[in-house]
């Protein structure tokens, strides 16, 4: 937030820092289940990096037989099948792909290709209706998703004129309305001169009381912690073939709700 020149401390987000949990909250599990993981990644963004690099620092450990190789891409690159001919002699259980929906779908229609069989683990950037719509992955895949399935919600958003499912981003955007809107309350009646000459004031206070915020909302409990971030767990998402196609299932929560 800007006031005159001067910059106030008023960031709040709707959700946890996505290069934080995935690795946080899924490692517990891979480290019982996986000894080698494959992390593919975008050379340059720095959301797929910062994923990497902390997977590596929290998963890998030789002691313990857990083994981890590094494979990257760059922006706007199509052909993964080099750096996936190089993943299937690295032999991984498990080939994490901090990216896009995009690039996840370009690379598991590629990895059946070079015989690639792993398990494919991503992100919240996963989310989209269109994953994996140019062949499944060759075989499970999962990724974690920043709000959990609101039927209610979808149902009453389906009623606008565009009539498409929403996606996470839409609930996080309602939810994140529903904080502020909570905080002007707490403020109560505004006179003029709070929205005029008093602002800076008013500013304040309303960043004060959104960061007190313990509200129940749409995609569960928001509050948030010092920095700003929202405390709150992911819902695991698996990809699984049906006869049907390609459906995407809960599979649990992981952390706060």
């Amino acid at each position: 937030m800007r006031t005159r020149g001067r910059y106030v401390n008023a960031l709040s987000r709707a959700s946890a820092t996505s290069t934080a949990r995935p690795p946080e909250l899924l490692l517990p599990a891979l480290r019982q289940h996986a000894r080698r993981v494959a992390v593919l990644y975008e050379v340059g963004r720095k959301y797929s990096q910062q994923l990497a690099r902390t997977f590596r620092a929290r998963f890998e450990d030789e002691h313990a037989g857990r083994v981890l190789e590094e494979f990257f891409y760059l922006a706007l690159e199509t052909d993964f099948l080099p750096q996936l001919r190089r993943v299937r002699e690295f032999d991984p259980d498990v080939v994490f792909l901090p990216g896009s929906f995009t690039d996840a779908t370009l690379v598991a229609a590629q990895a059946r290709t070079v015989g690639l069989d792993a398990t494919f683990l991503g992100g919240d950037a996963w989310s989209s209706p269109l994953l994996f719509q140019r062949g499944a992955p060759p075989g499970p895949a999962y990724y974690v998703e920043l709000c959990p399935r609101s039927p209610e919600f979808e149902e009453r958003y389906g009623r606008g004129e565009e009539g498409d499912a929403p996606g996470c981003r839409a609930v996080l955007a309602y939810d994140a309305v529903e904080v502020i809107a909570a905080g002007l309350r707490t403020l109560g009646p505004l006179r003029a001169e709070a929205l005029e000459s008093g602002r800076d004031e008013t500013r304040r206070r309303l960043r004060d009381a959104i960061a007190r915020t313990d509200l129940k909302a749409t995609t569960g409990r928001v509050r948030f912690d010092a920095h700003g971030d929202r405390i709150q767990g992911v819902a695991l998402q698996a990809v699984e073939s049906t006869p049907e196609g390609l459906r995407v299932r809960p599979r649990g929560w992981l952390g706060e709700r």
